[in-house]
């Protein structure tokens, strides 16, 4: 039976919804209310989650906790990690790390990054639990693994205690400019400090860099392969494989298939399927002398029905053209083609288009033909950009299309296909304006004199692609007038990135009464309203800034979110400096900070360095002045003017920043902390950190 005084209250809540007749008391909510106080612990959790947010009810977190401890305390596992959280952070309740400790510990928390982060900081202080250094790296690396929104900063705290897993993550992050601007050498240094503890990953992953090198990093077989041993010694299941192509290919090693062959043997029979696949295929070579398809094709089978894409397009290429003791079968064939080509293998793609181009085993399907052709051919699979550019040009299967066709023939054309070139110069001396402006192409590429010939003639039969680069080509020139006619041109045949360059080319910042303002926003409006990405953030920076225009802060922001969705870094970085001063939104420091690390990732010069500042501030996550400062100076390092003065604004003196970087920490620091202040090493920056970010219980409690 439910406690009697819990019964109440619910039943109490309930009579206080609003109802109008029988059918409204059914509602959805007075029924979860009528299960709960009935005892259902599922309804209870459901119930407790709207009073936490409010959502249909008033909010009342205090009540929503009884709700919760109720149900967890009757058995029910996932009010567990609810509760556990609730004493951890204090929420609708005192903080009590003895209780959150035990419900959390009795929770499946490998894939809960609050739970993983708050049972860290307790292992790493020694509160409720004893002390464990390890554990805590350990678990703050898990829940970095898992997403958690402090990871870079987890991964940070673990390699300067000098955990091995903890600088091979935070390698990761550098290597991949994952949180922090990309650099090669600090992952690298980060790696060697793993891999010299003995951690096979590390090792593994120094293995495969120095196989490749690329990026800054010599190539070097030799030094790659020592480490891709210490690793395999550790049965690390990555370096085993790839000590196994070095084997078989003699990169870094004496050249010896056997060797490699028993390697991969090995790694089969524990079910890899990519050993599986590397076996077959070595088997099935008539030219090694282990020779013997039989176990070949038998371990292709076995690695493609663990879905592995080479081993499937394999095995459908013996059924397809006959193998061995394999009879042609059409019909296995396609089974595996499908299986191969929905993983996105460019080779079955192919194949499939094929299959129903020519009937083979199946009715003749050209629009189906198309579409894996088109798969295909986007990976650069030249067979398949062949047939494509066929049926475009011809129609078949398809509308008929010779701009994609002929820019298909110019790709052939460059990659030393020559009977795609000359099917593109007969085109184009015959006077085909797509075909002329894919010569362009050509021509440009190759340095050919000719070039603007073709996309000149191009341009003046209509071919609005070659109205579009003419005009690229006098602005670049300084031609303004000739460049505003050709996007002019392109413009009025509706091209969405004629329409936004032809808007910005008329806006006049010296007259707003310019006609040309009025005839700018028509054209940058109609790009948008298209949904082309640039032009919608400038389309928002006319409205935030009311140019020409009245402002209006909700549109927008509507603006910067259609940019921002499309992945456009100037919407992303705008949104983000929405959100972090309240323009057109609520005030939202973690949603700001997110945004600028979202632009800074993929390149955006201002996102860098505000996603800088934010660090330095303690903007939407911890302040850390270290990670602030290097976005900082990626920031600078892209030269672009707006970034100088960015930092002016917020008042930094960057030729001291610089000086300090390459002197020493301390002037660096005091240059920073000049302008922002003693570094707060943990403080909440945003209501919504308060469910994201764990502080060590000694903190909470001022121990």
């Amino acid at each position: 039976m439910i406690d009697p005084a819990l019964c109440d209250e619910i039943t109490h809540r309930m009579q206080l919804l609003p109802f109008n007749d029988f059918d409204e008391a059914l509602s959805p909510l007075h029924i979860l209310h009528f299960q709960s106080a009935n005892g259902n612990l599922e309804s209870m959790l459901a119930l407790s989650n709207l009073y936490a947010h409010g959502n249909e009810v008033p909010q009342d977190i205090g009540f929503a906790f009884q709700l919760v401890q109720y149900s967890a305390e009757q058995g029910y596992k996932p009010s567990f990690a609810v509760l556990g959280k609730c004493y951890a952070y204090g929420i609708g309740t005192p903080p009590d790390y003895d209780k959150a400790i035990r419900w959390c510990l009795q929770t499946d928390y490998s894939n809960d990054v609050d739970i993983l982060g708050f049972l860290a900081s307790c292992y790493l202080s020694g509160v409720g639990v004893q002390k464990d250094e390890i554990k805590a790296y350990d678990l703050l690396i898990d829940a970095a693994e898992q997403g958690h929104s402090e990871a870079f900063r987890f991964c940070q705290m673990a390699a300067n205690a000098n955990h091995a897993r903890g600088q091979h993550t935070l390698g990761h992050y550098y290597q991949h400019g994952i949180g922090v601007p990309p650099n090669i050498q600090i992952a690298l240094q980060l790696f060697h400090q793993a891999a010299e503890q003995n951690y096979a990953p590390a090792q593994c992953r120094l293995g495969t860099i120095y196989i490749d090198g690329g990026n800054g990093i010599a190539k070097d077989p030799v030094v790659a392969v020592q480490w891709l041993k210490l690793a395999a010694a550790q049965n690390h299941t990555l370096a085993r494989y790839a000590l196994a192509y070095c084997l078989l290919h003699g990169e870094g090693v004496e050249q010896n298939k056997e060797e490699a062959a028993k390697i991969y043997q090995e790694l089969a029979q524990e079910d890899i399927p990519f050993a599986q696949y590397n076996l077959g295929v070595l088997l099935t070579d008539k030219e090694y002398a282990g020779y013997n398809p039989r176990v070949g094709i038998k371990l292709l089978r076995k690695s493609a029905k663990q879905h592995f894409a080479p081993a499937q397009t394999m095995l459908v290429i013996f059924y397809h053209e006959s193998f061995e003791n394999i009879k042609r079968n059409p019909k296995c064939a396609r089974h595996w083609f499908y299986k191969a080509a929905k993983q996105n293998d460019s080779v079955a793609q192919y194949y499939l288009g094929e299959i129903y181009s020519e009937g083979d085993g199946v009715r003749v399907n050209h629009k189906r033909a198309v579409k894996w052709f088109q798969l295909s051919a986007k990976t650069g699979y030249v067979p398949a950009m062949q047939k494509l550019a066929h049926h475009y040009l011809n129609g078949i299967g398809i509308q008929k299309n010779e701009d994609d066709g002929y820019m298909l023939l110019t790709s052939l054309a460059l990659w030393g296909d020559e009977e795609a070139l000359a099917l593109l110069q007969s085109a184009a001396t015959s006077g085909n304006p797509a075909a002329e402006y894919a010569m362009w192409g050509y021509c440009a590429e190759k340095k050919i004199d000719t070039a603007y010939h073709w996309l000149e003639r191009s341009a003046d039969k209509g071919n609005v692609n070659a109205q579009c680069a003419m005009a690229m080509r006098y602005e670049s020139e300084k031609d303004k007038e000739q460049s505003i006619r050709y996007y002019r041109l392109a413009a009025e045949q509706g091209n969405v990135e004629a329409q936004y360059h032809l808007g910005l080319l008329l806006e006049d910042f010296t007259n707003k009464k310019s006609p040309n303002n009025e005839e700018a926003f028509k054209w940058m409006k109609a790009s948008a309203d298209q949904g082309y990405p640039a032009a919608n953030y400038c389309l928002g920076n006319f409205y935030r800034d009311g140019t020409w225009v009245d402002v209006d802060e909700q549109k927008a922001v509507e603006c910067y979110t259609v940019a921002a969705t499309a992945g456009n870094s100037d919407g992303i970085d705008r949104l983000g400096k929405c959100f972090e001063r309240g323009v057109g939104v609520a005030v939202e420091p973690y949603l700001a900070f997110c945004h600028f690390q979202r632009a800074a990732e993929l390149g955006n010069s201002k996102g860098m360095c505000h996603l800088g500042l934010a660090h330095l501030q303690g903007i939407g996550c911890y302040q850390n002045m270290d990670l602030g400062f290097q976005w900082i100076m990626a920031a600078v390092d892209t030269g672009h003017p707006i970034v100088f003065r960015i930092l002016q604004d917020a008042g930094l003196d960057i030729g001291r920043m610089v000086e300090g970087h390459k002197r020493s920490d301390q002037l660096l620091s005091k240059t920073l902390s000049e302008r922002f202040g003693k570094q707060i090493d943990r403080a909440f920056c945003s209501p919504v950190m308060k469910t994201l970010m764990p502080i060590p219980p000694g903190e909470v409690s001022g121990e």
